[in-house]
């Protein structure tokens, strides 16, 4: 198993509507071996397992060997919904126990690592509470 020291949540933006329009644009246009991500969660809070945990990601630059990749089907007009965060809290505190990580320092918002809007305003505010939302 590789070694994990972080997690770093994305969201899929305004162009990805499911794990599998997403998983077929980077297999088939990016031309990736998988999906970047290690995890997806749906709009009704469904979590799909993207790229299996053992292999490294492809989702934030100079980050990958040693992180998770969880994305959100989210943007700016589609919203995270209350499932969707409280689903995310769940899987990040069951990775946080199985890798030995804690949110207070290995939880990551791709935009703290890259030049990027991702993961949006309502996923970095998530971030800085990791808190259920109700």
């Amino acid at each position: 198993m590789r070694t994990i020291n972080k997690i770093i949540l994305h969201w899929s933006g305004n162009f990805m509507a499911t794990a599998k329009s997403m998983r077929d644009y980077h297999m088939n246009i990016r031309h990736y071996s998988d999906i970047g991500y290690h995890y997806i969660i749906e709009r009704d809070g469904s979590i799909v397992v993207g790229r299996p945990i053992e292999k490294v990601g492809a989702h934030c630059r100079n980050h990958n060997s040693f992180s998770i990749g969880i994305c959100v089907i989210a943007d700016q007009k589609n919203r995270p919904t209350n499932v969707q965060l409280c689903k995310l809290r769940d899987l990040i505190v069951e990775l946080d126990y199985k890798f030995g990580l804690s949110p207070d320092k290995d939880l990551y918002c791709h935009s703290d690592l890259a030049k990027t809007f991702c993961p949006g305003p309502d996923l970095r505010m998530f971030v800085s509470d990791f808190k259920c939302p109700f």
